[in-house]
């Protein structure tokens, strides 16, 4: 199932998609340069071939740590 996803510091204002492509069956992992949002939104932009129904069932966001300066 292909999709997009993109980012947004407000949820009205959203960017171009961070992630643009299919999904795979049955766990996808989206992965994308660092960039601050604080909200996200997943959009489906394909028709499943085998008729089953789409579905998020579980989403994981992590946040990248920046390395602690060394002096």
């Amino acid at each position: 199932m292909s999709y997009t996803l993109q980012l947004s510091m407000d949820g009205v204002a959203w960017g171009a998609p961070v992630v643009q492509t299919a999904g795979e069956t049955p766990t996808t992992i989206a992965t994308f340069r660092p960039a601050p949002a604080k909200f996200l939104r997943i959009t489906q932009t394909g028709t499943p071939t085998d008729s089953e129904a789409w579905a998020i069932q579980q989403l994981r966001v992590y946040e990248m740590r920046r390395e602690p300066d060394v002096r």
